[in-house]
């Protein structure tokens, strides 16, 4: 089923998120926060940039457990 296709390609990530989170649980906290404030501003580029950073640490930290 498509269920169970999608279940079998995403549970590898899913693993690897629990481990990263039991390790570093508010690592992705301070992106937030920044985005949050950059919206409030209506600082696109600011809210960008903080969504980017995000993202790139996100990369970073799942290459590093493929």
């Amino acid at each position: 089923s498509i269920i169970e296709s999608l279940w079998v390609q995403i549970g590898p990530l899913l693993t690897i998120q629990q481990r990263i989170y039991a390790k570093a649980p508010d690592a992705a906290a301070p992106h937030h926060r920044r985005a949050l404030r950059a919206f409030r501003r209506r600082d696109g580029a600011q809210a960008r940039a903080a969504i980017v950073a995000d993202i790139q640490d996100a990369a970073d930290i799942i290459a590093e457990h493929l």
